[in-house]
């Protein structure tokens, strides 16, 4: 469980600094998110998170299912960008390296989503956990996470179609957002200088 936070927050950290584009090297980007990472999960003992929460609480059941969904969202986008030398997103072809690194990163969740969810089966179903509310609210959760994963697993190229489109009409809205701010700005100091 460690060593998935790990992972976990070492690719939300390289997501998060290839979004800001700093540093420009992506080797140093990557070793910061790793350093990071390190200092921040490095000290924790499993035991000690476990003991913090129950086992089927809300918070867990994000930690462990959901924000990872959000953050491989976050990390396939950056994946599939293409930049230019000044860090501008253009438009480009995708590499085969490109698709197979986000498309592995997905299989390898679907199957921690699978292993976690028969996990906390067999431990209903050895006693070591009993059914509540929350279990049952768990299970409808990860059932949502494991059909969502499983359809961007199988339908990877619509999933890939998708974030590149939804990136463009980003990239078009905030375009467009400050075109307006200058042409605001222009107007203002327009009437003030008259």
């Amino acid at each position: 469980m460690k060593y998935a936070f790990f992972f976990m927050i070492t690719l939300f950290l390289v997501g998060v600094f290839g979004s800001a584009s700093w540093p420009k090297n992506g080797f140093i980007r990557v070793m910061i998110s790793i350093f990071v990472s390190y200092i921040g999960v490095g000290y924790i003992l499993p035991e000690e998170f476990l003991a913090t929460a129950p086992f089927y609480s809300a918070l867990v059941m994000a930690i462990v299912a959901g924000l990872p969904f959000a953050v491989l969202l976050l990390v396939s986008s950056q994946i599939l960008q293409t930049r230019d030398e000044k860090g501008k997103i253009v438009r480009g072809k995708l590499t085969v390296g490109k698709i197979m690194v986000q498309f592995l990163l997905w299989v390898f969740y679907l199957a921690f989503l699978l292993w976690f969810t028969i996990r906390s089966f067999v431990q209903v179903g050895t006693g070591t956990s009993n059914w509540t509310a929350t279990t049952v609210i768990f299970y409808i959760y990860m059932l949502i996470l494991l059909i969502g994963t499983a359809w961007i697993v199988l339908r990877n190229g619509k999933f890939r179609t998708w974030i590149i489109k939804t990136g463009r009409e980003i990239n078009r809205e905030v375009s467009r957002d400050v075109a307006e701010a200058v042409r605001d700005a222009e107007r203002m100091v327009g009437m003030n200088g008259s």
